[in-house]
């Protein structure tokens, strides 16, 4: 196969492989001869997808590489491109393998003004060189509401063949935002037996589309008019009204169906998003049903950045409630960062002022704010749960069946501490949609919290037959890993983990000193050692212990929950872990070099912390343990706050510090909520040495006037170690 010289503009980039540079604004930016072959190859394909094997096979021709190679040429080219407004420039596409965002001009011609599938100009834009990978779904979560079909006659049309990319000179301008024709499947193969099946996906699709929030999807006996009809797209724009049309077509292959879906412009017929994909005959719910969620995910996905791209650039300053809503799911989907959580629900919090009785937006948000907060997590802003409290009661006011607003009703159930009636409503909203993405994901995170870890993964089974095009789809083997090391299955383990990391690349030095994936792949070690494989359980630690060094048995096992920590798996877990070379407790005293603050900084749960705190004293394990002893009866006890995961602390009066230690509003409300604290020593502690709650809280103390606050730096980890007598219980941890 030859290769292109045609030069190719994207965004900000022109790529001439003449002279094998690319130029950024002009500027030229240094990649190695392996990156520019695979930029060049991405860029050949004008947005469509290029597979792993297609860019190993030509790149690498005639060379056998691992496959980690091609991942470390992607991140190398991300951090050597940067983003433009806010997104990646190169797109992981689950299972599929790679593309570039945006349009694309080649040869000094601009493609059809197509609306770019990746939000350009977005609100949200991560700090350079830290781009957010995309964590969550949006709108291809929702269920139904505010839906709309319209039948429309039928209409029997002439007119000359349908051109490529026509441009209509009578644009499509009234037809409503989200509005879509599913056109019926056509039948490629030679069978017509599968011209039913062809019928039945465009039925399915059809409704499945129908219950994207907002949509405005044509009735099937309307789309219907254009069977075999070869118009072209605009005159089928006007007469339905509508924005977008979609094109789809299958063929038998005997032990599967090739399907092609392509999305177009009803204004101009540009293929504004295309997917080619396999289904196997005998797919898991049967090949109609994978058919048409594959479909449906990856439309209401792109819609959502299209249509947000749109209103930027259509009404960048006026926005009204809906263009609020897309743009918020734009980036709630692509990004996952705090803040991108941020401005989503700040945007989603403008379209209810403007509409106050815009029922998505109020279940969207309502969801957001407590998933923010974490389904089962114990730490909870008390403002932030009156928030979502006040939008999801309205939201029931205005549709009491919506499974939306049911699964954010359930979320929050769960974050006010009431599990029997939070998993309750997950299946009020599964009986009003069993496919309801968001009460999915809710339902299984909480039977994992209540012990249930079969249900769990049998429910996360059914959350990626439901929702197969979310970007999260393979990652959530990673979940199903887990539940399976818990279940005592360390082989079924292993496996699941390292498919659902498997895009995840080589974890590399100067990340977070503490993220999602390093606690995934502690689970993977777990698996590895209790599965036999000790050496590679050693290996795996060894390498993230150099990306994660302030990592111990005792803070994973503070991450987990009450029923991991109470079941019998959990001994051989952690022992398994200390077997393979996890240390067992981090040391009090060690000295990781940073400089002491005399101000609250929001840093990481895990990130290593100053020896001492100005203007704050400070006491080890063995003098704590001598204090409380000594304390005379006559003297007020000492008052401990624990800022940590409270699964042990030393015994006395405790208070456990639920609150926000940056912000002295929540720590002067804690303080106001605590008994007289006059003549009272404060200790001040959290889970271990590395973690600033206990740091920022003790500071928020002495500046609100208490006079006796002493930071206690070790924690629930080193009193664990010493051996002391603790209250809580902690299966598994002995010292």
């Amino acid at each position: 196969m030859g290769i292109s010289k045609a030069a190719y503009a994207f965004g900000p980039f022109h790529l001439d492989p003449a002279t094998r540079t690319v130029l950024r604004d002009g500027a030229l930016v240094t990649l190695s001869s392996r990156g520019f072959d695979v930029l060049h190859l991405l860029a050949r394909r004008e947005g469509g997808v290029v597979s792993r094997d297609e860019i190993l096979a030509q790149v690498w021709r005639g060379v056998t590489v691992e496959e980690n190679n091609l991942t470390v040429q992607i991140s190398a080219l991300r951090r050597a491109l940067g983003d433009v407004d806010g997104a990646p420039v190169i797109i992981t596409v689950p299972n599929l393998g790679y593309r570039l965002a945006g349009r694309i001009t080649v040869a000094g011609s601009a493609l059809a003004d197509a609306a770019p599938v990746v939000a350009q100009g977005a609100p949200a834009v991560p700090p350079q060189g830290a781009p957010a990978a995309p964590r969550r779904w949006y709108l291809a979560a929702a269920c139904g509401a505010m839906v709309l079909a319209i039948a429309v006659g039928a209409l029997w049309l002439s007119g000359k063949p349908r051109q490529a990319a026509a441009v209509s000179s009578q644009p499509v301008l009234s037809a409503p935002r989200l509005s879509l024709v599913i056109l019926p499947f056509r039948n490629l193969g030679d069978d017509h037996k599968d011209d039913a099946l062809a019928d039945a996906i465009s039925d399915d699709l059809t409704t499945e589309m129908a219950h994207m929030p907002a949509a405005t999807v044509i009735a099937r006996e309307s789309a219907d008019s254009f069977k075999d009809r070869k118009l072209p797209t605009d005159q089928i724009g006007r007469q339905l009204n509508v924005r977008y049309v979609l094109e789809a077509s299958l063929r038998d292959l005997g032990d599967h169906y090739s399907v092609n879906a392509q999305l177009v412009d009803a204004a101009n017929g540009t293929h504004l998003w295309a997917e080619r994909f396999d289904v196997p005959r005998d797919a898991p719910g049967g090949a109609q049903a994978a058919i048409s969620r594959r479909i449906a995910g990856g439309l209401r996905y792109n819609l959502v950045q299209i249509e947000a791209a749109r209103s930027l650039k259509e009404r960048p300053a006026n926005p009204d409630a809906l263009d609020l809503y897309l743009r918020a799911g734009a980036i709630w989907a692509n990004e996952n960062s705090r803040d991108a959580d941020t401005q989503s629900r700040r945007l989603l919090e403008q379209a209810i002022r403007l509409q106050p009785d815009f029922t998505p937006a109020l279940a969207e948000l309502g969801w957001e704010i407590c998933v923010r907060l974490g389904i089962v997590s114990v730490e909870a802003m008390q403002d932030d749960l009156r928030e979502a409290s006040t939008v999801i009661a309205h939201a029931l006011e205005l549709d009491r069946f919506n499974p939306d607003v049911l699964a954010s009703k359930a979320v929050l159930l769960a974050r006010q501490r009431h599990p029997a009636e939070a998993l309750a409503t997950f299946q009020e909203a599964l009986n009003a949609d069993p496919e309801c993405s968001h009460a999915l994901n809710g339902l299984w995170r909480m039977q994992a919290s209540q012990g249930q870890f079969q249900a769990a993964f049998e429910t996360l089974g059914r959350l990626q037959l439901a929702d197969p095009a979310n970007p999260d789809h393979n990652f959530w083997n990673t979940h199903k890993g887990e539940l399976a090391v818990w279940m005592g299955r360390p082989d079924e383990a292993v496996t699941l983990i390292r498919l659902g990391l498997a895009d995840e690349g080589v974890p590399v030095p100067g990340g977070p000193v503490w993220d999602g994936i390093g606690y995934h792949r502690l689970h993977l070690a777990a698996a590895l050692a209790l599965s036999g494989d000790m050496d590679e359980a050693k290996r795996v630690l060894a390498a993230d212990s150099l990306v994660w060094p302030h990592r111990s048995v005792f803070r994973f096992a503070a991450t987990l929950g009450a029923v991991e920590l109470h079941s019998q798996m959990a001994p051989k877990i952690l022992g398994a872990l200390r077997d393979a070379g996890l240390e067992a407790f981090a040391d009090e005293n060690k000295d990781d070099h940073v400089p002491p603050s005399a101000v609250p900084l929001d840093r990481d749960d895990f990130a290593p912390t100053p020896l001492t705190i100005p203007g704050v004293a400070t006491i080890d394990t063995a003098a704590l343990a001598k204090l409380l002893l000594a304390t005379p009866k006559t003297t007020p006890a000492p008052l401990l706050i624990d800022m940590g995961s409270g699964v042990t602390w030393p015994p006395g009066d405790l208070k456990m510090g639920r609150f926000n230690s940056t912000s002295a509003a929540e720590a002067n409300d804690f303080l106001r909520s605590l008994p007289s604290v006059l003549g009272r020593k404060l200790i001040v502690f959290s889970d271990g040495p590395d973690g600033w709650r206990s740091y920022n809280a003790a500071l928020q103390f002495r500046a609100a006037g208490v006079q006796n606050v002493i930071w206690y730096r070790g924690g629930e980890e080193a009193w664990t170690k010493a051996g002391l007598k603790a209250d809580g219980s902690f299966p598994g941890m002995k010292p």
